[in-house]
């Protein structure tokens, strides 16, 4: 008589030994086979450390990996009970497996590798570096050009300037020129009046005389005209003043003349 071992009922270990050395038996009929058929059909292949029968489905844990891929090699496939058996490794899963599989999360999670199943995730695309805007600063454009009316009264006060210069030179040369005359003039009269003391002290040289006045209103003339030449312009009033003390005083010289030759 054979002792029979009794094997465990937990198959939903979470360690990665346990799940790759665990078997799935699918499309079972759990209506006629029994937990002790399942253990006695895959014992043959190795030590079956747990065994677990659900509806439909059942799972076997062996000890080794190698006993699993084994029992999936000769069992899958396999009519029992009138269904055909869709055994694989439950590390390993497979898309024909029956609807309405019940397994625990973790083991679910273990079942799929998403790195192999899953679509590869899209790179995210680049998103383009927005470079600050550089503000630059609006400048307004200023007209250079003068006004007209600013311009117009510039050059006045620029000539006005150059005439007001010109006339104080022209001004400064007449009064040379008139103070040279007055000397000269100044001259000729103490000369003439020299003469007189002189005729004086001679009474016969009356033709003499006369002819000393007459030259002495030439003279007086003369520098009258000189004095008109040069105020060719409006002359101050000082010049006024001297033009007219001319007549006057070329009366007065013709005057005196006439009475030291009488």
């Amino acid at each position: 008589m054979s002792l029979k071992i009794q094997t465990s009922n937990v198959t939903n270990k979470n360690d990665p030994k346990s799940i790759n050395s665990r078997v799935f038996i699918g499309n079972l009929n759990t209506a006629v086979v029994k937990k002790s058929d399942v253990e006695t059909i895959f014992s043959k292949y190795g030590r079956v450390a747990g065994c677990s029968v659900h509806k439909g489905y059942a799972f076997v844990q062996y000890a080794n990996e190698r006993h699993a891929r084994a029992a999936v090699v000769g069992e899958n496939g396999r009519v029992l009970a009138g269904q055909t058996l869709d055994i694989n490794m439950a590390g390993e899963p497979k898309p024909n497996r029956p609807k309405g599989l019940k397994r625990a999360a973790s083991a679910i999670y273990r079942l799929f590798d998403y790195r192999g199943r899953l679509s590869p995730v899209p790179v995210p695309r680049a998103v383009p570096v927005k470079r600050p805007r550089v503000t630059v600063p609006l400048v307004r454009r200023v007209k250079t050009t003068i006004p007209v009316k600013l311009f117009a009264r510039s050059t006045a006060i620029t000539t006005g300037t150059a005439k007001i210069k010109l006339k104080s030179s022209e001004l400064q040369t007449i009064k040379t020129e008139l103070t040279q005359i007055k000397s000269n003039i100044d001259a000729l009269l103490g000369r003439l009046e020299q003469i007189a003391e002189e005729q004086k002290a001679n009474p016969d040289g009356k033709k003499k005389r006369a002819r000393v006045a007459v030259a002495a209103a030439a003279v007086v003339a003369v520098a009258a005209v000189v004095l008109v030449a040069a105020a060719g312009r409006r002359p101050p009033r000082k010049t006024q003043l001297l033009r007219q003390a001319r007549p006057r005083e070329k009366h007065r010289l013709e005057t005196m003349a006439m009475r030291r030759g009488c």
